[in-house]
């Protein structure tokens, strides 16, 4: 599995403080919270099973900021999808 240079990191994070890309030897990249092992997925999941950003950022002790730019980082991904799949 090839790993994801520095430079297409940069380029998938650079509007976003919290947004981090992080590898793993057995997996693919992930989307996780700068300086956790908090993915955006987990995020997202939360935010599916019902829990409000105020209660996703004390179980996980992030600022709220952080879940709330989770959420917009997903929303711009989805965004591009749609058009992708449209054009």
């Amino acid at each position: 599995m090839r790993k994801l240079g520095i430079a297409k990191r940069n380029k998938i994070t650079e509007h976003y403080s919290y947004i981090d890309v992080k590898s793993s030897v057995h997996a693919i990249p992930k989307l996780t919270i700068k300086g956790t092992r908090i993915t955006v997925e987990d995020i997202l999941e939360d935010m599916a099973g019902g829990m409000s950003p105020d209660e996703i950022s004390e179980q996980y002790r992030i600022p709220k900021k952080a879940v709330t730019e989770a959420i917009r980082f997903a929303y711009g991904m989805m965004k591009r999808v749609t058009i992708l799949a449209s054009g």
